[in-house]
């Protein structure tokens, strides 16, 4: 199974970010699976979630994630390409 999620940063300082989830337009392309995007102009939940950089890593607006856990999230800036999804096991 893999998961693509996809969040704004709304408020950045030297040590953390603050993030809320945004929905994805997903394209299926298979069952269950397929590629997504990001739409910022529908966040899901507008309620900021603060997590802490780990050496200065993430630098972008638009982050994606792997994890839908916040106290292991793995952030990294969205490179601008449709990411794959399975929500199939």
């Amino acid at each position: 199974m893999t998961l693509v999620d996809f969040y704004k940063v709304v408020r950045e300082t030297k040590r953390s970010v603050w993030i809320v989830p945004i929905a994805a337009v997903e394209n299926q392309t298979g069952y269950l699976s397929g590629t997504c995007v990001p739409d910022p102009s529908r966040i899901t939940f507008d309620k900021p979630s603060m997590i802490r950089k780990r050496d200065g890593y993430y630098k972008g607006s638009i982050a994606q994630s792997k994890n839908h856990t916040l106290e292991n999230m793995y952030l990294r800036d969205w490179d601008g390409q449709p990411k794959s999804f399975n929500h199939c096991d």
